[in-house]
């Protein structure tokens, strides 16, 4: 017998319609149960209880204050451990749910998974995290990784991080296994779903369609996409620059476009409901952020038979290379990146190459089955 509690931020869970919570749904055959204490805010979530599946079930902290997501999520896991017999925990980071699942593991004296969807070493995340809160998380990754029963991540870029920093640790432990596992994808699915929206056709007063779609945070590094666009436009006039999602720095990218008089050309249109839908009807799809562990839109978007642009982070380099699939720029190089942009917009040839390796580099690098994966993760369990 085996009954799960995972410890996450994911809120998304929260609502049976969204991805992630059909996801964790189709777990059912996973264990005998599964139970999710998510972080999340009262003033939007009750306590009750979610049922996702007949045996898989979600918990909402309904904390008042940001802090208290530590002390409300221990309290409702020890809780709900106890009551349901829980014999393996899985934290999904090495930060905060990484400490409140070790500590709850240790209470059961049970296994703990952690997974790493980014790497808290790298260069990057170190720059996107400064302050205090980045170096507690960098002292709990150090203290938690070694003391895991496995570790799963979701890129080769990320395990490759990670064993740098377990071979080079002081700890005496012994190193736990580290698993890889990318968010799963149904690129078919992708490929073969007609579009429901045409972005192409709503903004027909320009002839080129830039998307970016992601949660408006500032690791994500969207005022990059504007910079970008603004460069871009000194060459090719006739484009626009479409900014999908929603986060805390919403109104800071309203006020950057108007400072630089970009309203004309950059919008920000909100929640995109069909990202595949957007991605299909647009000329290029960038990413511009400081640091990802996996990037799914990228995989989204090369299903979508988008050309792409890209800084380098996630799974460029492991999925899909630069100049063969996808054109690159480091990190915060605005400069390169808006090149990238117009080179791929004065050149059809490039452009109809990068899709067409794009394509073929999800169909051949990637799970293709969602049973498969379901059993690799299952696996990672056990």
């Amino acid at each position: 017998m085996k009954n799960v509690l995972m410890i996450s931020t994911d809120r998304g869970m929260l609502n049976h319609d969204t991805h992630v919570a059909k996801r964790h749904a189709g777990y059912t055959g996973f264990a005998d149960t599964l139970h999710i204490v998510v972080f999340s805010f009262k003033k939007i979530h009750s306590k009750e209880r979610i049922k996702l599946a007949e045996n898989v079930f979600v918990y909402p902290t309904a904390s008042y204050f940001k802090f208290l997501f530590l002390f409300d999520s221990l309290y409702l896991g020890l809780k709900i451990a106890f009551k349901e017999k829980i014999n393996f925990v899985v934290a999904q980071n090495a930060f905060e749910t990484g400490v409140i699942g070790y500590i709850i593991s240790r209470a059961l004296k049970s296994k703990l998974q952690i997974q790493m969807h980014t790497d808290p070493f790298s260069e990057n995340f170190v720059k996107g995290n400064p302050g205090l809160l980045g170096k507690l998380r960098q002292m709990s990754t150090r203290f938690l990784l070694p003391r895991a029963s496995s570790i799963r991540v979701v890129s080769q870029r990320i395990k490759d991080g990670l064993e740098k920093f377990l071979k080079n640790s002081s700890s005496d432990k012994i190193l736990p296994p580290i698993i890889i596992l990318p968010i799963f994808a149904n690129v078919k699915k992708i490929m073969e779903t007609n579009p429901i929206i045409n972005l192409k056709e709503k903004y027909s007063q320009f002839e080129n369609v830039l998307l970016t779609v992601s949660r408006l945070e500032p690791e994500k590094n969207i005022y990059m996409a504007i910079d970008a666009t603004k460069i871009v436009l000194e060459k090719i006039p006739n484009t626009c620059l479409l900014i999908g999602g929603s986060g805390s720095i919403k109104n800071d990218l309203q006020n950057y476009i108007t400072k630089n008089n970009l309203g004309k050309n950059v919008f920000l249109i909100g929640f995109v409901e069909d990202t595949p839908s957007a991605m299909k009807t647009s000329d290029i799809f960038l990413l511009t952020s400081d640091f990802e562990g996996f990037a799914l839109t990228l995989i989204e978007a090369a299903a979508s038979s988008t050309s792409i642009v890209s800084t380098d982070v996630g799974l460029i380099g492991g999925v899909l290379f630069p100049e063969e699939d996808v054109l690159v720029a480091q990190v915060r190089d605005i400069q390169t990146f808006s090149t990238q942009i117009i080179r791929i917009l004065s050149d059809q040839n490039l452009k109809e190459r990068l899709i067409r390796n794009a394509l073929n580099a999800v169909q051949t690098r990637v799970l293709q089955n969602e049973r498969d994966y379901l059993e690799a993760y299952k696996n990672s369990w056990n």
